[in-house]
């Protein structure tokens, strides 16, 4: 597998998407947003895939109405591993993927399926 988000790539995206959410109210830096592009690459989701899959699930990471009412600050991807994997302890592999798609949208599952895994 070829790495595609090392420190010598361009971060267009990873700039674009980071502009993006700070638009809506929700303040994550690129190298956070490298962070998790890294984490899904070392899980075999590549390029757009993870791009798409990365973007869908911080949209839906903090509700809408919070981030219109205050600015929120990314706690980081060890909490958000956290999180996931606590809210999903007693799920069945069904049931995760049932409540990813519900909580996060069918274009984020990936991306959360990966993150809750490095939670557990």
């Amino acid at each position: 597998m070829t790495k595609r988000y090392g420190l010598d790539h361009e971060f267009t995206f990873i700039e674009s998407l980071a502009s993006r959410l700070h638009l809506a109210g929700l303040f994550m830096s690129p190298a956070q947003l490298l962070v998790g592009l890294q984490q899904l690459e070392e899980h075999g989701i590549e390029a757009s895939d993870a791009e798409t899959s990365l973007r869908s699930f911080i949209e839906h990471l903090y509700p809408q109405e919070i981030i219109a009412d205050v600015h929120a600050e990314f706690s980081g991807w060890f909490e958000v591993s956290g999180y996931l994997c606590a809210a999903t302890a007693s799920m069945t592999w069904e049931e995760r993927h049932r409540w990813f798609a519900e909580r996060f949208g069918s274009d984020a599952v990936r991306a959360t399926s990966v993150f809750a895994e490095v939670g557990r």
